[in-house]
């Protein structure tokens, strides 16, 4: 797998340079959404970092800008778009924003949250 990861990464970065376009790429990351104390106690897992993605190592040295999206709590709108490396201008920390689940997208913080009412259905409208 790591093999594979390696020449598709490498691939990516290639056809990306000889066209001159942007392209983004998912990855999976290899973290527990809640961990679970001895106590017994729930916590949420704590913010991404790049050595959680899945055979980081390639996707590391190829990527020139990744930006990790989180959210504390599902259930909430706040989130947060981590950029944890650039060399584009080198700027990284966090920005806040929130998620819209209607639109399945992060947006900026000072846009406007749309405000839902639960339908009998148990879906929801936009009001």
């Amino acid at each position: 797998r790591t093999l594979k990861t390696s020449y598709l990464s490498d691939a990516m970065k290639k056809t990306a340079e000889g066209l001159n376009i942007p392209l983004i790429v998912a990855v999976q990351t290899n973290r527990p959404e809640t961990k679970t104390g001895k106590g017994g106690e729930v916590t949420t897992a704590r913010r991404p970092k790049m050595s959680d993605m899945a055979n980081s190592a390639d996707l590391d040295r190829d990527g020139d800008l990744i930006i990790l999206p989180w959210r504390a709590d599902r259930n909430s709108r706040d989130a947060e778009l981590i950029i944890d490396k650039n060399k584009i201008n080198g700027w990284n920390g966090i920005i806040p924003c929130w998620f819209n689940d209607a639109q399945r997208r992060f947006m900026d913080i000072e846009t406007p949250r749309p405000t839902y009412t639960q339908a009998h259905d148990g879906s929801y409208d936009h009001e």
